[in-house]
């Protein structure tokens, strides 16, 4: 017995430890890569530890396009398309969770059903739609924050709210019911008693949402301009028709990286926690 289950421990945590190394392994190349030299990284003999390390590759990455732009651009679109999508996600998930209207399933419904589509078929429709909208209103939504705002933020809404009634469901409607006996009314109940108890699954909700605006490329390369560039489209520049330095490539990849790893730090606990609540119902 002690053998089989020594056995049974040693396939375990070899397959986990082939697990991780297949997990971490892009990133371990990636940041490896940062630190080579092109002519390094393109040999025909793949080095894991750099020969050399090059630090310089993070300095000059700053130097040869404007990354910092690109940076702020980035920060701008997926913080204000994040906010607005769980703003919105929230108030759209307590209608559908705590009120019954006419065509409530079917509405409930066709928020999964937009997910089976690609983004890519809802490319040329949304930019007619913004180009028409411009000729009626004099208001342009291509090359500005506003229209790829927008974007992400309906694209985000779909999952968002449907996450966040899964959420609002687990939350009994005694607490809300009791409020409302004291004089609340359905507004004040809301935020007063659901609010404070969906923090956490609010955390999780809204970096779902940031990863998901802050590696947008398919709509950030039709809507924007060299003006609101994101950081997704910006590296791009590092190519030319001739040469492609990927030494800062890499280096820029890992930096793109840094502010999502810092927000998912921050809120780790909240999105364990949401995550959990969402798992457990009742």
């Amino acid at each position: 017995m002690k053998v089989k289950r020594a056995i049974t421990n040693t396939f375990f945590w070899i397959a986990i430890s082939v697990y991780l190394v297949i997990i971490f392994f892009p990133v371990f190349w990636l940041i490896s890569g940062s630190l080579k030299t092109t002519l390094e990284l393109t040999g025909t003999t793949p080095h894991f530890i750099p020969k050399k390390v090059h630090f310089e590759n993070y300095i000059y990455i700053w130097r040869d396009i404007p990354l910092a732009r690109y940076f702020k651009n980035s920060l701008i679109i997926a913080t204000a398309a994040t906010f607005l999508a769980v703003l919105i996600s929230v108030i759209g998930a307590y209608g559908f969770s705590r009120f019954e209207f006419p065509g409530r399933q079917f509405f409930g419904n066709s928020l999964i059903f937009t997910q089976l589509f690609p983004s890519i078929s809802f490319l040329i429709p949304y930019y007619a739609m913004f180009i028409l909208f411009y000729k009626i209103t004099g208001i342009r939504l291509i090359g500005g924050y506003t229209g790829i705002i927008f974007t992400m933020m309906v694209f985000a809404l779909p999952v968002d709210v449907w996450l966040m009634k899964g959420y609002i469901d687990a939350i009994p409607k005694e607490l809300e019911e009791a409020a409302l006996i004291d004089g609340c009314n359905y507004f004040q109940a809301f935020f007063k008693v659901v609010f404070p108890l969906l923090a956490p699954s609010v955390a999780a909700v809204f970096i779902i949402s940031f990863m998901q605006a802050w590696n947008e490329v398919l709509f950030a390369s039709v809507l924007t301009n060299s003006r609101t560039r994101t950081l997704a489209i910006g590296i791009l520049e590092y190519r030319t028709k001739y040469f492609s330095n990927w030494s800062y490539i890499f280096a820029a990849g890992v930096t793109i990286s840094i502010p999502v790893l810092i927000l998912f730090t921050v809120l780790q606990r909240y999105i364990i926690r949401g995550l959990m609540r969402g798992a457990l119902k009742g």
